[in-house]
């Protein structure tokens, strides 16, 4: 069988959406209160902020405030493994 022959008559389709966003300011539609945690955070203390606002992730920040980074709730999980 030829390969070639196969590939030429084989049809390839792609699912596209499209996505609109509201032109809402963000103020309007964030949380009121936020979670953050340091980087010396327990991973249990990690797990019950997440559990206690519904997030899926968390912003890591310096003692200043700054951000460091973001923990998900599938990094908790690795630890675990």
């Amino acid at each position: 069988m030829d390969l070639e022959a196969v590939r030429d008559t084989m049809s390839l389709y792609y699912g596209v959406s499209r996505v609109e966003l509201p032109s809402v300011p963000v103020k309007d539609i964030m949380m009121a209160e936020y979670a953050s945690i340091y980087h010396k955070t327990g991973i249990s203390e990690c797990a019950r902020q997440m559990q206690r606002f519904d997030v899926e992730l968390l912003p890591v920040v310096t003692a200043d405030e700054k951000l460091e980074g973001i923990i998900k709730d599938s990094d908790l999980v690795k630890v675990l493994l």
